[in-house]
């Protein structure tokens, strides 16, 4: 029989005096990873693990469990144990992260459903001899386990798309209703994206959700005749299991669409992706130390940023700011404090959220690299993750400040206490990258 080592608090009661070593067990929020119960099946692999203090132990993983809370690891004797998984180093995260992505799952038949539906009444505005209506379509996406193994862990991501052609708005000056041809910067994404977890489902059970709702806008005049209008494209479903593997993809493609294709999206650069009607834009803003990129040709709502230097630290100075944008009231700042490189985002009033990572020591210099996401922020240091956590969203609208490089746009706002507003040290190769959606042609 296996005998079994329970450690309570990340502490070993017994296993400790026997091998002078920690394995502790860090399982942070990997995007797009489900774990589960999950019991290795092949040749066992040993590896060396590594605790936050730099102590090793030798052991291979046998299970992970579905709240990411317990992993259990054997021994080459054939004892186990079962550890509190909160403490490992960053390069046994990742380890972790791509053998429960190796492990088999049973598989299972779904039966999914896309319909169609109205979010909402259509909105009607009149001007003149123009009529301009606004449609509210969502997807109601329905899934039944039909095996008789319980599906646990399972995560539904979607798409629903437009080709998008007009926009219709109320003028500020005059407070008339107007429109206007194509798309403008500003504009939100022709589509709407997100995943969400799939409870427990017992055979013959099913989960329905619901699409957020998109806008479908058409402009006409006398006669019917149409001045401009969007088209409804479609959606389409993905649903991976408790280890990220595909069960399968399941479409509603609108009259005269093509239909979407998950992989086609993807390889031209989506953030998770199908068929070839949306894509990605990426613009990209470079400055030297000590100038400004001015606000206007900065546009960073409803953006992915990704913030790039190389700093070269003051040996008697370390701490200042790297770079920032704010007016004030919205904003963001990459800084040096103390030991630690520290990125703060303030998306809205109260929507304030910071991620932080220590800077190795002994180094000259640094490549250093912050991004902001909708779901996550994550700091990195020399090609290394540093550190991650939950975001506050994007920015609904960009910051009236420029964007400054090696000092802070609001020194009384946006610095912690006992920073410099400017960093003393160097900074280099400064580029700020944004990813905007894009609407493009279907082949």
């Amino acid at each position: 029989m296996v005998s079994r080592n329970k450690v309570v608090n990340g502490r070993f009661q017994s296993l400790w005096s026997r091998r002078a070593v920690v394995l502790a067990t860090c399982l942070a929020a990997w995007s797009g990873v489900a774990f589960s119960d999950i019991r290795a099946e092949e040749a066992p692999v040993f590896r060396q693990f590594q605790d936050k203090q730099g102590r090793t132990l030798e052991a291979r993983p046998v299970t992970v469990s579905t709240d990411r809370r317990q992993l259990t690891i054997a021994f080459r004797d054939g004892k186990e144990a079962t550890l509190d998984p909160l403490l490992l180093s960053l390069d046994d995260q990742q380890f972790l992260a791509d053998w429960v992505k190796t492990q088999p799952a049973a598989g299972h038949r779904l039966q999914v459903t896309v319909e169609k539906i109205s979010a909402a009444p259509a909105d009607r505005v009149r001007e003149d001899d123009y009529r301009m209506t606004t449609e509210h379509p969502a997807y109601r996406v329905t899934v039944t386990n039909l095996s008789r193994e319980t599906l646990t862990g399972a995560v539904v991501e979607y798409y629903a798309l437009i080709d998008d052609k007009v926009r219709i708005y109320k003028d500020p000056d005059d407070g008339e209703w107007d429109y206007s041809l194509g798309t403008r910067d500003g504009d939100p994404p022709p589509h709407v994206t997100e995943v969400q977890e799939i409870p427990e489902l017992a055979f013959n059970r099913s989960h329905q959700i619901t699409t957020r709702s998109l806008s479908v806008e058409q402009v006409a005049g006398v006669g019917n005749f149409i001045y401009g209008e969007d088209r409804l494209h479609g959606a389409i479903v993905q649903i991976r299991d408790r280890n990220g593997a595909v069960i399968g993809e399941w479409l509603s493609t609108e009259p005269g669409m093509q239909p979407l294709v998950w992989k086609t999206l993807a390889a031209n650069g989506s953030d998770t992706t199908n068929g070839t009607a949306v894509s990605t834009r990426r613009t990209s803003h470079s400055a030297e130390q000590g100038q400004s990129v001015p606000a206007a040709s900065v546009d960073i709502s409803l953006r992915n940023l990704t913030i790039r230097a190389e700093i070269e630290p003051d040996p008697s100075r370390a701490a200042g700011v790297i770079a920032s944008q704010g007016d004030g009231e919205i904003g963001w700042i990459l800084q040096v404090v103390g030991s630690r490189l520290s990125f703060t985002v303030r998306a809205a009033r109260g929507r304030t959220r910071s991620v932080n990572a220590v800077l190795p020591s002994g180094q000259s210099r640094y490549a250093i690299e912050a991004e902001l996401s909708a779901d996550q922020m994550e700091l990195r240091i020399d090609d290394q993750l540093g550190a991650r956590e939950a975001s506050a969203g994007l920015f609904e609208k960009s910051p009236a400040g420029d964007v400054c490089v090696g000092f802070a746009a609001e020194p009384t706002l946006w610095t912690e206490d006992a920073v410099p507003p400017s960093y003393p040290g160097k900074v280099e190769d400064f580029r700020l990258n944004l990813i905007v959606p894009i609407t493009v042609s279907v082949p």
